[in-house]
């Protein structure tokens, strides 16, 4: 799949029209059809490396690591000479795990990093089309990533714990969300101004197998709003529905479940001293869900004294409650710092208090680089 992912782009350039010019020489066209294509194609990647270390408490200590690469290309057809308003994006992913599992140091529910999986891999992670219908109205789909689009929180980047980017009342109650690695077929439809829009989505029910919707579906819709400039307020719901179950043995999630969530924030300006902040909620009270709510807060500090403007300072809380155990809260404070403009390091302190609902409290520090190119 990741071989098909590269070429689909390459057969869009050889269909897409370049308009001839009298008396030019075939070595011309050619010259001026590479130009379009320079122009035509964005590319876009980084490498990213961490260390985990459990300090204390959890189910037990030690350190662990991994790394991640991402590259991909986006092209846009009115660049090279085509019609006005589409746009290719293709996009592969690999991480690789060192010894030594997360979930067997801190034993959390919630995940004190984003960047752990339960395997190694490879893979094309995004393969999509979007195409602008009208000034406020687009359509994509293909291969996608229903994080990129619903349940995010811009203000919480910085933070490493999974339960900043979609509320767990999603990823765990439904370990085959449509993310990665998992990401699936689907296709999102978009609505409205920035201020006030709307977005739905429909997603494969077995993103892992790559299957069609007749495995299941998840379906989400969110509605957007900024009542003033950097102020945003998002609500959202979401079905799962997957009757046959996961086509990963090791995973379990009910045949139908769904939930709501909650998003509000105040997005600081990326070279300003006035604090963002946010506050997001889940609900997904079925009784056969492992997590039934989540409510997480944080803020973020930017152009610190002496500090590079870009230099961030991020705490946060995330709570989680966990049927049958008592609740799992991660305590969360990011440093992050740009190095240059394409070498970020970022330190990371957490204090997980009953992790898992049954593990004593954790002490867990991380240390992550990225390299942009």
């Amino acid at each position: 799949m990741a071989v098909v992912g590269w070429l689909i782009p390459g057969l869009v350039l050889g269909f897409l029209p370049v308009p001839v010019q009298s008396h030019e020489t075939t070595a011309g066209r050619i010259s001026r059809h590479l130009r379009h294509v320079h122009h035509a194609i964005q590319w876009r990647g980084h490498v990213t490396v961490e260390s985990l270390t459990d300090l204390a408490g959890g189910a037990g200590r030690g350190t662990t690591g991994a790394m991640a690469a991402v590259g991909g290309l986006a092209l846009d057809t009115r660049r090279l000479g085509g019609w006005t308003g589409g746009t290719f994006t293709a996009e592969v992913m690999g991480l690789e795990r060192l010894p030594g599992r997360e979930s067997r140091l801190v034993g959390d529910a919630q995940g004190v990093s984003n960047l752990y999986n339960s395997f190694s891999f490879f893979r094309l992670i995004m393969l999509s089309y979007r195409q602008r219908i009208a000034r406020q109205t687009l359509l994509r789909g293909g291969i996608l990533d229903v994080n990129s689009y619903f349940d995010t929180t811009g203000t919480a980047l910085d933070l490493l714990n999974s339960s900043f980017g979609m509320t767990p009342t999603v990823t765990v109650n439904v370990p085959l969300t449509p993310t990665a690695p998992y990401t699936g077929w689907g296709v999102v439809f978009r609505q409205g101004p920035m201020e006030n829009r709307w977005r739905a989505g429909i997603f494969a029910g077995d993103p892992a197998a790559r299957g069609t919707l007749t495995q299941g579906a998840f379906l989400i819709g969110e509605w957007q709003r900024d009542p003033v400039p950097g102020e945003r307020f998002k609500i959202g719901a979401w079905l799962y529905h997957n009757p046959e179950g996961p086509s990963q043995g090791n995973l379990a999630s009910p045949p139908t479940t769904d939930g709501i969530y909650g998003v509000w924030e105040d997005r600081s300006p990326e070279r300003g001293s006035e604090p963002g902040w946010f506050v997001q909620a889940g609900l997904n009270p079925g009784a056969a869900n492992y997590i039934p709510f989540y409510l997480g807060a944080g803020v973020r500090l930017r152009s610190l004294p002496g500090q590079n403007p870009l230099t961030a300072v991020t705490a946060g809380v995330a709570r989680a409650w966990i049927r049958g155990h008592v609740p799992e809260t991660a305590w969360e404070v990011a440093y992050d710092e740009d190095w240059t403009s394409e070498i970020m390091v970022e330190p990371d302190l957490q204090y997980v208090m009953h992790p898992g609902g049954i593990y004593p409290d954790a002490w867990v520090f991380l240390l992550r680089l990225r390299g942009d190119f």
